[in-house]
């Protein structure tokens, strides 16, 4: 058997304590040892981070893709004056005219077409069929309680007028050619100067149509 000189062993012995120096290094890093400059790109996986190790504030949000149940809120963040919800048109109709202003227009919505005339001591609302297939009914609230009602159309608009220092409330239905329908409920007002203004005759309402 050959001998081993001095030189080998020691060279030999010299390998193996540097071998298990950095095994033993490796299984025994302290904490906060690694540092970002160790890490190459790419290098950390989602299986590597424990629960609630990374917030948002370093997350690309354009990277992320629109939560399902956030679709319908983003729909609806566009509901304005005039919104779509659920199929239904939803918009609010507000007008003023000062005294002895002959009806005109203030809205059409969806085929019905509404107007405001103030007159000396009076407030009228006027309504009428844009279409000559479509027809419509005018009901408002009469003093005892009760309602009155008009049908009108395309050459034959309905209206309702209210005496000086009072108020009203009706509701207007269009029937449509087309099968869908438009309903509008408003308030109608008289007061001489109100609120130190130029307008007498005030109206306000909603208006639902089928979208």
């Amino acid at each position: 058997m050959t001998r081993s000189s001095y030189p080998a062993v020691a060279a030999t012995l010299a390998l193996c304590l540097s071998l298990s120096g950095t095994a033993y290094a490796a299984g025994q890093l302290g904490k906060n040892i690694v540092k970002s400059r160790n890490i190459a790109p790419k290098a950390v996986k989602a299986s590597d981070l424990a629960p609630g190790a990374v917030n948002g504030s370093p997350v690309d949000e354009a990277s992320l893709g629109t939560v399902p149940s956030a679709v319908t809120a983003q729909s609806a963040a566009t509901a304005t004056t005039a919104a779509s919800v659920n199929g239904v048109r939803e918009q609010a109709v507000r007008a003023a005219a000062p005294s002895l202003t002959t009806s005109s227009p203030v809205a059409t919505i969806d085929g019905l077409q509404i107007g405001l005339g103030c007159g000396a001591n009076f407030a009228v609302i006027e309504v009428r069929a844009a279409d000559p297939a479509d027809y419509g009914l005018l009901s408002t609230a009469t003093s005892g309680g009760s309602s009155a009602h008009q049908t009108f159309g395309v050459g034959n608009p309905a209206s309702a007028a209210l005496g000086a220092g009072g108020t009203t409330s009706g509701a207007v239905t269009l029937l449509r050619a087309n099968g869908r329908s438009v309903r509008f409920d408003f308030h109608l007002r008289y007061e001489a100067d109100a609120m130190a203004g130029s307008n007498d005759c005030f109206l306000a309402g909603f208006a639902r149509s089928q979208a």
